[in-house]
């Protein structure tokens, strides 16, 4: 006398996140780094790359999804190497200046990724002031670097 039930479908919400949601996400899964690479026909020989970046498994493409229509900015990467993760990545400086930026002023992070926020923004401000251009501010750049994420001392 068992009597199935049919299972309702789930749609998945497509409405923006709350901020705060998005902090706590980024809190656990994303990161923040200044990037830079070797270039020989650049005149210190490096190329700065400022990138905020969430990595979550390809079943959750449509949580990363939301966080770039909530956000406005990212491009969905991946995956990579065989691998089962995409990431949203943030590396347009303009979109870290105007939009990643202000979104973690206005909702806070806190403990150890507060900390390399903190430090990315330094080192996104000393690119928008072309001071990694400079031996001086380049090594500068660099000492924020070693610094932050997992070279972060406590």
């Amino acid at each position: 006398n068992v009597v199935p039930i049919e299972q309702p479908e789930h749609k998945p919400s497509s409405s923006l996140l709350d901020p705060y949601w998005i902090t706590g996400f980024v809190q656990a899964d994303g990161s923040f780094s200044l990037n830079y690479y070797n270039n020989d026909r650049l005149k210190l020989g490096s190329r700065v790359q400022p990138t905020f970046r969430v990595t979550q498994h390809e079943r959750d493409l449509i949580v990363l999804q939301r966080i770039i229509k909530t956000l406005g900015c990212g491009k969905l990467l991946g995956p990579y190497s065989g691998r089962d993760r995409y990431d949203i990545s943030v590396f347009n400086l303009k979109d870290i200046s105007g939009i990643i930026i202000p979104f973690f002023i206005n909702y806070p992070l806190y403990g150890a990724k507060s900390l390399d926020f903190n430090s990315f923004c330094l080192g996104v401000f000393i690119v928008l002031r072309k001071e990694h251009l400079t031996r001086k501010g380049l090594d500068k750049l660099k000492d924020l670097t070693y610094s932050m994420n997992t070279f972060r001392k406590y």
